[in-house]
C-alpha cells in the first residue's frame, strides 16, 4: 500500500508537465474578429472531458479560444483531437520547435475569460467585439513571435500584460515567475492522429480550473486498476 500512494504521490508532482491523456475532442465555430483569428467558439466533444473555465459572456458553445500560431489554420464546423500542454508543436512564423507558451499570453487570456481584460468590447454584438477580438489576437500573435508589430489597445494590453507577469505584479504575485499560471495549449490534430505532427493543425488556448486536475483524476483512475492487478 505505501509503494501504491508513493506512486500517485510521484505522479502528482510531475503531472503538469504531461499531455492530457484519453480521447479529447473539440468542435470549432467562428466567432467574434475578423483577422482570420480572434474568438473561436469551442464545444468540447470527446469521451474524455476536456477541462476548462468557461469565458464570459460566452456564446451558445462551452468556451472561448483564440490562435496561438498565425501561420496555421483550421475549418469551422470541424472535429479535432486535442492533447493538453503547455507548449505549441510547431513554433509557426517565429517561435521555436517546441514553443513554450509566453506567461503574458496566459495573463491577457486569463483576464479575457474572466471579463476583466480592461478596454475589451465584452457588451457589444457586432463591430465592437469583433474589433476587440482582433486586438487580442494580435498581441498574443505579437507575443508568440507569429508578427512583429503592435498598436492601439494591442500595444497597451502587451504593456499591462508586461507590467503584472514582472516581479511585483498581480500575475507574478498569484503564480510566480515566468507561470503561465492555470492557462494551456491546446495542440490541435485531425480526429485518429493525436500525437502525430504530420497530422497537427492548430494551438490554441484554454483555462483549466487547476493546473493537472483532470489529468491527475485520469491517471489515478489508471493506477487503481494497475494497483488491484498487482494485489492479486
Amino acid at each position: 500500500m505505501r509503494k501504491a500512494y508513493f506512486i500517485i504521490a510521484v505522479l502528482a508532482l510531475s503531472v503538469t508537465a504531461l499531455p492530457a491523456l484519453g480521447d479529447m475532442q473539440l468542435r470549432l465555430y467562428d466567432g467574434y474578429g475578423t483577422n482570420f483569428g480572434g474568438e473561436f467558439d469551442v464545444d468540447d466533444v470527446g469521451s474524455t472531458p476536456i477541462p476548462f473555465v468557461t469565458s464570459v459572456f460566452q456564446a451558445p458553445h462551452d468556451f472561448i479560444t483564440f490562435c496561438i500560431e498565425g501561420n496555421e489554420y483550421v475549418d469551422y464546423d470541424t472535429t479535432y483531437d486535442v492533447v493538453l500542454n503547455t507548449v505549441a508543436i510547431r513554433g509557426g512564423v517565429g517561435g521555436g520547435t517546441p514553443d513554450p507558451l509566453d506567461a503574458k499570453t496566459a495573463y491577457l487570456f486569463s483576464q479575457f475569460t474572466d471579463g476583466t481584460l480592461s478596454g475589451y468590447d465584452y457588451a457589444d454584438s457586432g463591430i465592437g467585439r469583433d474589433a476587440s477580438a482582433n486586438e487580442l489576437q494580435e498581441v498574443i500573435y505579437y507575443l508568440e513571435q507569429e508578427s512583429a508589430t503592435l498598436n492601439g489597445q494591442a500595444l497597451t494590453w502587451y504593456n499591462e500584460a508586461a507590467t503584472a507577469v514582472a516581479a511585483g505584479g498581480s500575475w507574478f504575485a498569484q503564480w510566480g515567475a515566468d507561470s503561465i499560471g492555470n492557462v494551456r495549449v491546446m495542440n490541435l490534430y485531425a480526429v485518429g492522429y493525436a500525437g502525430n505532427s504530420t497530422f497537427h493543425r492548430q494551438d490554441l488556448l484554454v483555462r483549466i480550473p487547476a493546473p493537472g486536475a483532470v489529468v491527475l483524476g485520469a491517471l489515478g483512475l489508471g493506477l487503481v486498476g494497475w494497483i488491484n492487478r498487482r494485489r492479486s
